[in-house]
């Protein structure tokens, strides 16, 4: 799985599929997180987020 670190203003944010389909649509999710201080702050959050 893949995810993507991105800068909105002075936040930085997560971005990931969700690694199973949603059951009434079968599309796969955004998984979303943002409002980290540093670019190193939102890459750990998206590699745990994506483990769990």
């Amino acid at each position: 799985m893949k995810g993507s670190v991105f800068q909105r203003g002075t936040r930085w944010y997560y971005k990931f599929r969700a690694p199973d389909p949603d059951a009434a649509t079968g599309r796969y999710p955004w998984i979303t997180k943002g409002g980290f201080r540093t670019e190193k702050e939102a890459w750990k959050a998206c590699r745990d987020a994506m483990r769990t």
